[in-house]
């Protein structure tokens, strides 16, 4: 999906924030960084972007239900291809918060709920919005 840049000397080539999204938009999970307790964590997590925000579902008790409204963390998500040697990443850093509001609930079970790989009730959910977003398409020169 997008465009593809043209690749710097070193195989990488910068997103612009509508390619990051674009990408963003083809994966289901990702990965979210963060600290609780002054411990850092790196968890994969199911999650779905609209109009620009980063939303995951997850239980009470887990590491996510313990992140604060306003907690900083990064959210990842990556692809390569090892037959072709080529790849993307993106990182939106952020904040989190807890949805509460009932219309922007029910727009995302509407529209694009963000479903749980992991078993059991995930009726907490979680939004991140970026306050910093980037990429970068990387292929292995020969």
């Amino acid at each position: 999906p997008g465009r593809m840049n043209a690749f710097f000397s070193d195989g990488a080539a910068r997103l612009d924030e509508s390619e990051c999204l674009e990408l963003l938009d083809t994966a289901t999970v990702g990965r979210m960084a963060f600290v609780v307790d002054g411990r850092q964590h790196l968890l994969p997590i199911n999650y779905v972007v609209h109009e620009a925000v980063v939303y995951v579902r997850t239980a009470d008790g887990t590491s996510f239900s313990r992140l604060g409204d306003g907690t900083d963390v990064v959210f990842e998500v990556d692809y390569h291809d090892d037959v072709f040697r080529w790849g993307w990443s993106v990182t939106a850093h952020g904040s989190i918060h807890r949805v509460a509001d009932p219309a922007v609930l029910e727009t995302l079970d509407a529209v694009r709920r963000p479903k749980a790989w992991a078993s059991g009730d995930r009726d907490i959910v979680l939004a991140v919005t970026p306050d910093e977003i980037a990429g970068r398409r990387v292929r292995l020169r020969d």
